[in-house]
């Protein structure tokens, strides 16, 4: 009776176990079959007409790839960008997937744990885009070998600056051609940066007695000149480096950065400038006929081709320089994953997704919308969109700026990029002059104090400065000064230096 009693136990807790084993691989099963949901915060023109059709869609393909994952996208401003982003990270609200970029201080996020590291995850789940991407681009969103962004693939070297204007103003009132024989002379000759700037005094008074001065100059855009083309970036808020002498300086404490001062300062009295400059929300808004009479982005061979059918109006395109550089430092577009991101493996498997040839069709939706609806195709990879020229408005019905997310090389043509884009990047990124300070990378995480003090000096005088918006740009310049070196600028500087003076050793020994 004894022995039956013990396996009638003995059966009853194998019994017991296998019930409980069912339970909880039932239990796994629910919990491994419901949805992840993906919050992907992204730069672009906002919320459109069209977007969450476009985002239905989206998830409904995106199952055939990465069953249980869908995204929910917000797509934010660029001027509330950064401002957004670490409200939302205060309160703690769900994000992801997260882009970065020129709205952002990479440095600064990284201290303040924004971003996830990322080396692990990009191993064992980017293999797709692995193959596509170049290794040196993907070591552009490395810091000190640790990889917190991927790289969104456009043109990777940095292209020459481009002054636009409305042509029929250019005709009448500017000498383009000794507007860039100038800029040319700039690095060798005070007297041909003095001249630069009151070629473009001259052009803008002419308009403003012509009765065409619109809404003046689109400062935002316009940002201070410099034509030292000799010239790299540290990754660090506003120090630089003189490659020609090897030599690390703050630009704000530059003879160029004080000229600009001066003059954007001189503009704005003279009613160049408008007032209320500072608060606009998008200044590329305002580029129509009776807009701005100047402004400024990157140079490509088919930017006037754009610009001209973008604005309805006829533009000149005066290329500041000319040749393309491979240049140290944070690129402007990239995609980080939240230090808070609770699905991290699922989100690095989504941007494997939209970085590669896989992804090929997800991404031109997300970027494009609907053909048919939002855009027509004139080639096999070639499209016309019906309400904007290079990338959706916010008052498109859709689109996203390519450049925003993923690899461009598998985006589609507009109609007015340059034929066989693609090509055409890779050719750029393989001819461009690479700077000798390439894979310098300081390693400021012993200074958080002085470069928070920075930025905070940076955040209450740089707008100000460089808008021209006050009645003596000199004091605040001269205070601004004096609070840098307060904050620790020269520290900083000085720390910079050390590192680099000691990148430059190791290197020209491994190269000997």
């Amino acid at each position: 009776m004894g022995n039956a009693k013990r396996n009638m136990i003995f059966i009853l807790i194998i019994v017991i176990g296998f019930l409980f084993y069912f339970i909880r691989h039932n239990d796994m099963n629910e919990v491994e079959s419901e949805n992840i949901s993906l919050r992907w915060i992204m730069n672009g023109p906002g919320k459109q007409i069209d977007s969450d059709r476009i985002w239905k869609k989206f998830n409904e393909i995106l199952k055939q790839y990465l069953p249980g994952i869908e995204v929910d996208f917000e797509i934010i401003q660029a001027v509330e960008y950064n401002d957004r982003i670490h409200l939302m990270n205060a309160v703690d609200e769900q994000m992801d997937i997260l882009w970065t970029g020129y709205t952002n201080s990479f440095f600064s996020d990284i201290e303040e744990n924004l971003y996830m590291p990322l080396n692990d995850l990009y191993e064992e789940y980017g293999k797709d885009m692995a193959k596509e991407l170049e290794p040196w681009v993907i070591d552009m969103g490395k810091i000190n070998d640790m990889m917190y962004a991927i790289p969104n693939y456009q043109i990777m070297a940095t292209s020459p600056i481009a002054l636009k204007t409305p042509k029929k103003l250019a005709d009448k009132y500017l000498d383009a051609e000794k507007l860039q024989e100038c800029y040319n002379n700039w690095e060798n000759d005070q007297n041909a940066r003095i001249e630069f700037y009151n070629i473009l005094t001259n052009y803008f008074q002419n308009i403003k007695n012509g009765g065409e001065l619109g809404s003046g100059i689109g400062v935002g855009t316009v940002r201070m000149f410099c034509g030292n083309p000799n010239i790299d970036y540290t990754g660090i808020n506003s120090f630089l480096i003189d490659t020609d002498t090897m030599k690390v300086y703050n630009n704000y404490e530059t003879e160029d950065y004080k000229l600009w001062c001066k003059n954007i300062n001189s503009w704005y009295k003279m009613g160049f400038v408008r007032p209320d400059a500072m608060t606009i929300k998008d200044i590329g808004t305002d580029q129509g006929d009776k807009g701005y009479i100047l402004w400024q982005h990157l140079y490509d061979s088919n930017v006037e081709i754009q610009e001209t059918k973008m604005r309805g109006y006829d533009v000149k395109v005066i290329p500041l320089g000319e040749n393309f550089y491979i240049k140290n430092g944070i690129p402007s577009t990239m995609t980080a994953i939240s230090s808070k991101c609770a699905h991290p493996k699922e989100a690095m498997q989504l941007i494997n997704l939209i970085n590669s040839q896989k992804g090929k069709e997800l991404y031109n939706l997300l970027i494009y919308g609907f053909e048919g609806e939002h855009y027509e195709k004139i080639g096999e990879n070639r499209i016309r969109p019906f309400d904007y020229v290079v990338q959706g408005q916010p008052d498109s019905r859709y689109g996203l700026p390519k450049w925003a997310v993923g690899n461009t090389k598998n985006a589609f043509e507009v109609e007015t990029s340059i034929e066989n884009l693609k090509e055409y990047m890779e050719s750029v990124d393989k001819s461009a002059i690479v700077m000798p300070t390439v894979g310098f990378t300081p390693d400021l995480s012993a200074y958080s104090e002085e470069l928070a003090k920075l930025e905070a000096v940076y955040d209450k005088y740089v707008k100000t400065l460089d808008y021209g918006i006050s009645e003596n740009w000199k004091e605040i310049y001269d205070e601004f000064l004096y609070n840098l070196k307060e904050a620790g600028s020269d520290t900083i500087r000085d720390e910079i230096q050390r590192q680099l003076d000691e990148w430059l050793r190791n290197k020209k020994s491994m190269d000997e």
